[in-house]
């Protein structure tokens, strides 16, 4: 839950996105819509993923910093 609070006020939204975003779609175009769809929701559910391990790891290794610089 705040992981997706955490995206909802600073989304990942950059240029390196945009530009691989603009790089798939030439690729995937000559599938169907339906088949469209469904690998870019399939992609889109990959890299939330991602973006939910790497934020809970930070949380992790933040608390454990805390705690040693606590000590």
């Amino acid at each position: 839950m705040l992981c997706r609070y955490y995206t909802e006020f600073y989304p990942a939204e950059n240029e390196s996105i945009s530009e691989a975003y603009a790089s798939i779609l030439p690729r995937i175009q000559p599938l169907s819509h339906k088949r469209e769809r469904r690998l870019l929701f399939i992609i889109g559910q990959l890299c939330q993923e991602h973006e939910r391990a790497a934020f809970q790891e930070g949380v992790r290794v933040g608390a454990q910093l805390t705690m040693e610089l606590a000590e």
